[in-house]
């Protein structure tokens, strides 16, 4: 596989079409995991730019820069140009509901096929990631050298002026520059021309996944909708008084804004405890296999994706709380008492996911001028939360 099939939606069809054939073709479903979500960021770079702040929209212009200098015109292409039925992005907002309808979706389908194909065979894959000029830090290595005086020309596209009237904001993107690639070969050291996946790959790849599905889920679970002219209202205030302001003034400054923070009807939440579990239960399984997937010359000699797993024991404690933690109510100690009597709390993670807050500032703080907590507007979530016991 190369970066080109990697991030085609043609190589998305042929997927497709072989796993109506055998739904359980351990190729196709490891392919359809990475290609679908990948195909969600295609033109990511006009998306991002009407929402991107100056720091922002110079490092889209360097990634821009970077990709225009790989030569590969399909990356190119998948970077720069808007797929149909897509546009730019007008407000945070608009991104969020993107993530959450778009990326978020594919993901939750990407670890259904990472665990319909956990406990099969070993999986062959080709794929060469010295096309994309990525240093590879799994294990192997490969080198380049410059094979050819010759220079390759190829064009790019860049961002030109922005127009808005009633109905449409839009980016002119100039797609007529060129830049001149040195052509190089790439020399592959102990670096295979295929891969086999695992089931330690597979359980690794799952619990990142599944991490990153549970990520979402908390990011877009409410609204940001106002959130772009919230930010830019409050950094005209810090312009204005020359100061950063305190942090009492920028939770009075959201309250002003209806719409944000408000709960999402379409929210995840409740899933978010069963899928962190999981999560950790799969990192603990991979501390449990320690002496099999780390630095292990048998393991690496059949090349699978990652040759050394190693996951350090001692963060093997951290996820076992956070198993706990996830899977039901649980008793934490928080310190001690005037009679220094052990103070614990039952935390209820499951309960408060699974009956969040309406509107987030309905929760935020009350602070005083020294950022001093005064109270809580509405304490009455801490006891969906937090019980002393």
């Amino acid at each position: 596989m190369t970066p080109k099939t990697l991030i085609t939606s043609g190589t998305e069809a042929a997927i497709q079409q072989a796993l109506s054939i055998d739904p359980n073709n351990g190729k196709a479903n490891f392919y359809s995991a990475i290609t679908k979500p990948l195909l969600t960021a295609k033109g990511f770079i006009p998306r991002l730019e009407p929402i991107a702040d100056d720091n922002q929209s110079t490092e889209l212009v360097r990634l821009n820069e970077r990709i225009s200098m790989t030569g590969l015109k399909e990356l190119i292409t998948f970077a720069t140009e808007l797929p149909e039925g897509k546009k730019p992005f007008d407000s945070y907002y608009d991104l969020q509901r993107a993530l959450r309808t778009e990326l978020l979706l594919a993901l939750v389908e990407s670890t259904k096929k990472l665990e319909r194909i956990s406990n099969g065979k070993p999986i062959p894959i080709n794929i060469n990631l010295g096309r994309l000029g990525i240093k590879n830090n799994s294990g192997y290595n490969w080198t380049y050298s410059n094979s050819t005086s010759d220079y390759s020309e190829y064009s790019y596209c860049e961002k030109g002026s922005y127009t808005e009237n009633k109905t449409t904001k839009s980016w002119e993107w100039n797609c007529t520059s060129t830049v001149k690639v040195q052509t190089y070969t790439y020399t592959q050291n102990n670096y295979p021309s295929y891969m086999n996946i695992d089931a330690s790959d597979l359980k690794l790849l799952s619990s990142v996944t599944l991490g990153a599905v549970d990520y979402l889920r908390l990011m877009t679970a409410y609204s940001a909708k106002g959130l772009t002219a919230f930010t830019k209202r409050y950094k005209a205030m810090e312009e204005r008084y020359h100061m950063r302001l305190p942090k009492f003034w920028a939770i009075e400054l959201m309250k002003k804004y209806r719409d944000l923070g408000i709960l999402e009807s379409d929210h995840e939440l409740a899933e978010v405890a069963h899928t962190g579990e999981e999560a950790m239960k799969h990192f603990l399984d991979l501390v449990a296999m320690k002496e099999q997937i780390c630095s292990s010359n048998e393991r690496w000699a059949k090349f699978p994706l990652f040759p050394n797993i190693c996951v350090d024991e001692r963060e093997s404690k951290h996820f076992q709380i956070i198993a706990d933690l996830l899977s039901g109510p649980k008793k934490v100690a928080i310190g001690l008492d005037i009679n220094d009597e052990l103070v614990k709390v039952l935390v209820d993670v499951p309960g408060f996911l699974s009956n969040p807050p309406k509107d987030i500032k309905a929760v935020l703080p009350e602070l005083d001028y020294s950022e001093n907590i005064i109270s809580l507007p509405d304490p009455k979530w801490v006891d969906c939360f937090l019980k002393v016991t």
